[in-house]
């Protein structure tokens, strides 16, 4: 499969395909440099996302990470159960991204 992310800095969003899948995610929902958010697969399958980039000179990178329900029924990350996407392009400026 296909899998790889994108950014675009000025429109502050992350793209994801994932098995023939886009997903579109707003980087101002969450916090700069340590993103996260889930996704749910068209099997059904939550999975929780971190984009991470540090600063404007660090390559950005995903990672989905497996979920599971505790005892008490919430939804937990898995984080032994983590695949990593490939980074593929970047639109805009991150210095501007970080500036903020």
């Amino acid at each position: 499969m296909n899998n790889y992310f994108t950014v675009d800095y000025d429109k502050r969003k992350l793209v994801i395909f994932y098995e023939e899948q886009t997903f579109v995610f707003d980087l101002d929902d969450g916090d700069m440099g340590d993103f996260w958010n889930s996704l749910v697969t068209n099997e059904r399958i939550v999975l929780d996302v971190n984009f991470y980039q540090e600063d404007e000179n660090q390559e950005p990178s995903v990672s989905l990470y497996g979920t599971f329900r505790d005892a008490g029924g919430d939804l937990m990350c898995d984080m032994t159960d983590d695949t990593p996407i490939p980074f593929k392009s970047s639109k805009g400026y991150a210095k501007k991204y970080f500036a903020l």
